[in-house]
This record gives C-alpha cells, structure tokens and sequence, in this order.
C-alpha cells in the first residue's frame, strides 16, 4: 500500500524492497487505487492470503503466461 505508486514502483525497480529484490527487472502490470485507507489496508490484507493471490492470478492469468519481452 502506497500513497504515492510512482515512487513504490521506482523503489522496487531500484531493489530497495526485499520482497521483490530477487525478481527484478519488475514490472506494473497491476493495481487498484481506493479513497480509503482503511479499505486499501484490508484489500492488501486479503491479496496476501492464498485465496487472494488466487483471485489475482485467475484475473490476470492472460498476462502473466504472456511470453516475457525481456528474454
């Protein structure tokens, strides 16, 4: 969660986040913005758990079997 997803995105790409170091070059392929915190707050919450990362993955199951540009 971040009030500010350009910089998210930049510290990610840069390896300053631990999660996603190891799998850089990232990549936004993905977000939702919310005018809550608090519903921002329990939507991250559920994304993390097994059934929501399922749910992502059936949303976006297209994108992410695409063949990689990258190489």
């Amino acid at each position: 969660m971040s009030s500010d997803l350009r910089q998210r995105v930049s510290e990610h790409q840069q390896g300053k986040v631990r999660s996603t170091k190891a799998y850089l070059p990232a990549k936004l392929i993905y977000y939702e913005a919310y005018l809550s915190k608090r519903d921002a707050a329990v939507r991250e919450l559920y994304l993390k758990t097994g059934d929501g990362r399922k749910a992502v993955r059936k949303q976006l199951r297209t994108t992410l079997l695409a063949p990689s540009s990258n190489g």
